[in-house]
């Protein structure tokens, strides 16, 4: 890595290319974040691909100018840190979600991170953000079949936990969410 890059708007998601060609969505990136850090703070090769889920704007720091400012400013390198301790708590989360939870579980799990996710910024229709991800990269996320996840959207569509209009799902409750996420709601 030549340098770093900061999202200043829009989404991006992270993905990573498994052996058998399948991409592994890893992350998302919301403005104000960092992205390529740790390939920067451990001179490797990027790991991960980006790419923009909507338009975005995307600074590029060069490292020779975010050398200088990490010694001018001391507080960027705890800020660092403190962006590693959170991709290391969420791949630890994940880790445990995919080894302890049902697909159920699991589903729901990721549906209020990807709630939270496009709910950042400006709301759109009845002031809910849609998810518009394809249900391959649902799936990707929770760990399980494109067809599992079809079945239980309709599923959690029937319960009143969703709306779904096309490919877009808006979330309409994300207590009950919350409750399926944690094991204490249904199977």
């Amino acid at each position: 890595p030549t340098g770093v890059y900061c999202l200043f708007n829009g989404k991006v998601k992270m993905s990573r290319l498994g052996s058998d060609g399948k991409e592994q969505i890893v992350r998302f990136v919301l403005p104000g974040k960092l992205l390529g850090i740790r390939a920067f703070l451990s001179n490797c090769s990027y790991s991960s691909t980006a790419t923009a889920l909507e338009d975005s704007i995307i600074c590029y720091i060069p490292k020779e100018l975010f050398v200088k400012y990490q010694s001018k400013y001391p507080s960027i390198t705890t800020c660092m840190l403190y962006t590693l301790s959170q991709m290391l708590q969420r791949a630890e989360e994940k880790m445990t979600s995919i080894a302890q939870k049902n697909v159920r579980e699991r589903l729901a799990e990721t549906l209020l991170e990807l709630h939270n996710i496009f709910s950042f910024g400006d709301c759109g229709e009845n002031g809910i953000n849609p998810i518009t991800l394809k249900r391959e990269d649902i799936a990707n996320i929770a760990g399980t079949a494109t067809e599992t996840v079809v079945r239980l959207l309709h599923t959690f569509k029937d319960e009143g936990i969703l709306q779904i209009e096309g490919r877009k799902l808006f979330v309409t409750d994300t207590d009950r969410l919350k409750d399926i996420s944690r094991g204490i709601v249904g199977h």
